[in-house]
């Protein structure tokens, strides 16, 4: 049985049928039915009244019914029978159409998403509160005759049209209304989506938390997930904004497609000499640039080159976002059960040749990595910063000491996402293979300060034969 997630209370509340402490009340774990069915015995809540509200509220139609709780469940088709014990759902005949019922939103989206409903005409409705001492609650009815369930849809059109469209990122922003707003990134530019209705808001909700297995019992804390949908792969961020989840979804690489360094952007000399790298037996190597930037593709193209096939190669992330192959990834930190000093040992107990560590984002993930070269590993991994020399500042300033640091890191390689004059975006690069003298100049903290856009202006000026676009708009967009 899935578990309960707030569902009718915010209609309620909005409408002010239900005072702010009893919706604390389930924030703090009891669950939406249950307090439902507690308000409607002591009198404190109108059960027709509700159902008239979300009527009004979703534009679903309901009636009453005394056929529905008959049990059909022997007479079923195995394949339903067993999606319905699944799910905990009941399907019952009446006449020539099949019903089915269930008690959450949630469950109807899970029973859908099995894909049996593929013959003859369905309806599905939704027993919302079976009282006791109360009269009998008919279902709530929600649709007819559906070979997909309303609460996929329009997850699914959504991720299609943005597929189509060459979006990078989904944003699904609460509004005041009790529905929302969709705002979608493509090559950089934040586009507005529209928005959304309550009721469509709340089936969209409904069937992400489902589809992207969020715990619903924390809606009200941040979670991280991974969402596969038509062969696409998407990962989840969810944070408890003050109108609701606010959630972010940006579309990963596919784990079956090959990636190549040349292909990314990276010029013939500069792509040879990071192969060298990869070859190396220890050390530390770094991927630097700002948030979106394409540094987890980058990282992908790297290991693809260390060739997998003839070494051993694990990485430590938080969490795995894109599976790759020949790689033996590991969840760790808040999405896994091991945080970074654990999975470290572990790791270094299977003798890997190159160890990827997802980002160096705290003292803990920097000391891991510090922890992994030391012991005479190759370690990649990623910084999030705005040069080269931030990246080293950036680690210092998570506690790595500047002789330590100074004796592991071979390279760092920073890049930022431009757009061509097609349309696509392509990767800009630049690095800095450390000789004696840098070693020297970090191990003394004598690092100068190069802002991004004068660090990348000699692959600017190579990139610009190549189709690059560098108009005012989109440089302030990367670099400034």
């Amino acid at each position: 049985m899935l578990m309960s997630v707030p569902f009718i209370l915010p209609v309620l509340s909005r409408h002010g049928l239900l005072p702010p402490e009893k919706l604390e009340a389930c924030a703090d774990s009891v669950s939406e039915r249950r307090l439902l069915q507690r308000l409607v015995e002591r009198g404190e809540l109108n059960w027709e009244r509700v159902l008239d509200l979300l009527e009004s509220e979703w534009a679903i139609p309901w009636k009453r019914r005394q056929d529905w709780h008959e049990d059909w469940s022997e007479r079923l088709p195995t394949e339903l029978r067993e999606a319905a014990e699944q799910t905990g759902v009941v399907v019952c005949q009446v006449e020539e159409c099949w019903q089915v019922i269930a008690n959450h939103p949630l469950q109807l989206a899970a029973f859908t998403d099995k894909g049996v409903l593929v013959d003859g005409k369905f309806e599905s409705w939704l027993t919302l509160l079976p009282c006791r001492g109360s009269a009998q609650v008919e279902p709530l009815r929600i649709e007819e005759a559906v070979p997909e369930t309303v609460f996929g849809d329009p997850l699914r059109q959504l991720l299609m049209e943005s597929c189509e469209d060459s979006i990078t990122d989904i944003h699904l922003e609460p509004i005041d209304t009790g529905g929302g707003r969709v705002r979608r990134r493509k090559h950089g530019r934040m586009l507005d989506h529209g928005e959304w209705s309550a009721a469509r808001w709340e089936r969209l909700m409904a069937n992400l938390l489902h589809r992207g297995h969020l715990p619903v019992d924390r809606i009200r804390f941040p979670q991280e997930a991974r969402l596969e949908e038509a062969g696409r792969v998407y990962r989840v961020s969810l944070i408890p904004a003050l109108r609701g989840p606010a959630v972010v979804l940006r579309q990963l690489p596919s784990s079956s497609q090959s990636l190549d360094l040349e292909m990314l952007g990276m010029e013939a000399e500069m792509a040879e000499r990071w192969r060298t790298l990869m070859a190396a037996t220890r050390g530390l190597l770094l991927i630097v640039g700002p948030t979106g930037a394409g540094k987890s593709t980058t990282v992908r193209a790297l290991l693809q080159a260390a060739d997998p096939s003839r070494r051993k190669i694990l990485s430590l992330e938080d969490p795995v976002e894109t599976r790759i192959p020949g790689v033996q990834q590991v969840t760790v930190g808040a999405s896994g059960k091991m945080v970074f000093a654990e999975g470290i040992r572990a790791t270094l107990r299977q003798a890997p040749d190159i160890l990827f560590i997802g980002e160096v984002r705290d003292p803990e993930s920097a000391a891991a990595a510090l922890t992994a070269s030391l012991t005479g590993h190759l370690v990649v991994s990623t910084v999030h910063a705005r040069s080269l020399s931030g990246a080293v500042w950036r680690l210092i300033e998570l506690g790595l000491t500047p002789i330590d640091l100074a004796s592991q890191l071979n390279a760092l390689l920073s890049q930022r996402l431009m757009r061509l004059e097609g349309g696509d975006r392509r990767a800009l690069f630049v690095d800095q293979v450390l000789a004696a003298a840098d070693r020297e100049r970090i191990r003394n903290q004598d690092l100068p300060v190069v802002a991004a856009g004068s660090e990348f202006a000699e692959a600017r000026s190579r990139a610009a034969a190549l189709g690059y676009c560098f108009e005012a708009d989109e440089l302030n967009r990367v670099f400034g």
